[in-house]
C-alpha cells in the first residue's frame, strides 16, 4: 500500500503541472491579507482555548472547547502552503494534504456546531426537568459522530487524491491547494455533510430558546441554571446564535467554493471572506467576560 502512494506521488511530481484555471499571476496582497486573517484567527482561538482550560474561572461544556479546537484546525489547514502560494507548484504530498484538509474541516466544524447546539439543549432539558446531567455514554456519542464524518470525508478525498492526482491544484488566487474538480460528487457530499450540520445548530437553537423562554421568567429555575451551568445563559444563548450566523455565511461561500469553479477575482473575494471566520469565532466566543476577566485588570470589572 504504501509503494502504491509512494509510486504516485512521484507520477504527479514528475508531471509536468497545468492548471485548471487561467494563467494570471495570483495577487500577492490578496495572500498576505488571507494569511495574516488566518494567523490572526489561528492565535486568537489558541489564547481562548488555552486560557479555558487552564483558568479555573471558565468553565465551559466539552464541545465548546471542539468548536474553538475545529476551527484552529481549519485555521491550520488553510496555512499549510505560507511560503509556497506564488511561484512553482508545491511538492504534490503538501498539495493533497492541504486539499484533503480543505475539504474535510469545514464538516468537523459544522457537525460541532450542531454538537454543541446539542449538548446545551440536553443539558437545559435535563436540568430543569430532572435535574441531572448528560451521561458519559451520551457524551462520547455526541463527540464520535463529527469525528465519524470527519474522518470518513478525509478517507474519501485522500484516496480520491491519490488515485487522481491531476485534480490536486492550486486555488486560482493562490491561496491553498484543492480538488479542482467542479461538480464532483464528493463534493456534494462534502456540502450536504456541511448543510446537515448547520440545519441541526439552527433547529436545536430554536428548540433552546423555545425550552428556556419560559423558564427565564422564574428568577429562580433562572439562577439555579447559571450557577451549575453558567454556559447556560442568555449571553451564552445570544453568542451560540450569533456565532450561527457567521457559519451560514460559511455555507454559502462552501456552495460556491464546492459547487462551481470561480474567476481569480471570485476567488480572491471568498477566500478573503472565509479567511475572516475564525477571527469571526474567537470574537463571539472570545469576548465573554470570564475569558476578558483572567487578561483585563480587574478594577474595569469591579467599576461596572
Amino acid at each position: 500500500m504504501m509503494s502504491k502512494i509512494r509510486f504516485l506521488v512521484e507520477k504527479r511530481e514528475s508531471t509536468p503541472t497545468e492548471s485548471l484555471h487561467s494563467a494570471e499571476a495570483p495577487n500577492v496582497g490578496a495572500i498576505i491579507a488571507f494569511d495574516v486573517l488566518y494567523f490572526a484567527g489561528l492565535i486568537s482561538l489558541a489564547v481562548i482555548l488555552l486560557t479555558a482550560c487552564f483558568s479555573a474561572r471558565v468553565r465551559r461544556q466539552s464541545t465548546w472547547y471542539m468548536v474553538i479546537g475545529s476551527w484552529f484546525l481549519n485555521s491550520l489547514a488553510s496555512l499549510i502552503l505560507v511560503g509556497q502560494q506564488t511561484g512553482p507548484f508545491p511538492r504534490f504530498a503538501t498539495c493533497l494534504a492541504q486539499a484533503v484538509l480543505i475539504d474535510s474541516t469545514p464538516v468537523l466544524c459544522a457537525f460541532y456546531a450542531g454538537a454543541f447546539a446539542l449538548e446545551v439543549y440536553l443539558s437545559a432539558l435535563l436540568a430543569l426537568k430532572t435535574n441531572s446531567t448528560i451521561s458519559r455514554a451520551y457524551l462520547i456519542l455526541i463527540h464520535a459522530v463529527p469525528w465519524a464524518a470527519f474522518i470518513g470525508v478525509l478517507s474519501i478525498t485522500t484516496n480520491y487524491g491519490l488515485q487522481n492526482p491531476t485534480i490536486i491544484d492550486k486555488y486560482p488566487a493562490g491561496f491553498f491547494c484543492w480538488n479542482a474538480v467542479p461538480n464532483d460528487w464528493r463534493k456534494y457530499l462534502i456540502g450536504g455533510a456541511v448543510v446537515i450540520g448547520i440545519l441541526t445548530s439552527i433547529i436545536l437553537e430554536a428548540l433552546i430558546l423555545l425550552t428556556l423562554r419560559h423558564t427565564w421568567k422564574h428568577l429562580g429555575n433562572l439562577s439555579t441554571i447559571n450557577r451549575d451551568k453558567p454556559y447556560i445563559s442568555p449571553d451564552s444563548i445570544a453568542r451560540m446564535i450569533i456565532f450561527s450566523i457567521g457559519i451560514v455565511v460559511a455555507l454559502a461561500l462552501t456552495f460556491l467554493q464546492y459547487l462551481t469553479l470561480p474567476t481569480i477575482n471570485e476567488d480572491t473575494a471568498l477566500g478573503l471572506v472565509q479567511a475572516t471566520l475564525p477571527c469571526f469565532a474567537a470574537l463571539v466566543f472570545g469576548s465573554q467576560k470570564d475569558i476578558l476577566q483572567v487578561w483585563l485588570p480587574r478594577r474595569l470589572f469591579s467599576a461596572a
